[in-house]
């Protein structure tokens, strides 16, 4: 079994959740209060001055093509680090969708992903990278998950 790590958002008690239960309704096992997973929202070139330059904070644009399998094993990574950390917003863009708009970005390959800070690009990694990667990633940002 595998399992999501996090701080209950309303007793901050430490709990598992099993990542076969991530699109159900959930409740604390210690306060019993309901638990509002983060989603990854799906963005498009309409969407994204507003999602991602336009947002106080860090986000992370995961650029796929939906006949990948790398980007579905991506994805299921940053659904886990979506709900570690707090401030961080993670937001998905299709490849194919939306070429013009990923034609400024210079991308490579997919899955690429693209961390902004406050509407600014200050990095980005190329294909399919393993949850610790993006962790140590994230931390040279001084972005640490908000669990234990």
């Amino acid at each position: 079994m595998s399992y999501i790590n996090m701080k209950c958002p309303n007793c901050h008690k430490k709990i598992k959740i099993d990542k076969k239960y991530i699109n159900n309704k959930l409740n604390c096992i210690y306060c019993g209060k309901e638990i509002i997973l983060k989603e990854i929202r799906e963005i498009n070139t309409e969407t994204y001055l507003d999602e991602v330059v336009r947002f106080d904070g860090a986000v992370i644009l995961n650029i796929y093509n939906d006949d990948c399998d790398n980007c579905k094993k991506l994805e299921e990574t940053l659904k886990e680090i979506n709900n570690e950390y707090n401030d961080l917003k993670i937001v998905k863009l299709n490849a194919k969708e939306n070429m013009k708009l990923i034609s400024g970005f210079m991308i490579r390959a997919v899955p690429t992903m693209i961390l902004f800070i406050d509407g600014v690009q200050v990095d980005m990694r190329i294909g399919a990278v393993d949850k610790n990667a993006i962790q140590r990633w994230l931390s040279m940002y001084n972005m640490l998950p908000n669990i234990f």
